[in-house]
């Protein structure tokens, strides 16, 4: 359907894929928890997730500059 060149990107597009999808998935739970009044478990995940995601930005940043 895309041609013979697509068949090296497939890879990155299930990744991709993938990555929307989980996102689509997990992007209102906050709003779900706190209406469920688990207002602290959303701030605790929010202040667990947060590092996580800096370090994992610096680490790709890092290996994109190289």
């Amino acid at each position: 359907m895309f041609g013979e060149h697509f068949g090296a990107g497939y890879l990155t597009l299930v990744i991709i894929a993938v990555g929307a999808s989980m996102s689509a998935l997990y992007a209102d739970i906050s709003y779900y928890l706190q209406y469920l009044s688990l207002n602290r478990t959303v701030l605790d995940s929010t202040l667990l997730a947060m590092p996580k995601m800096v370090t994992r930005l610096f680490h790709w940043t890092k290996a994109m500059v190289r």
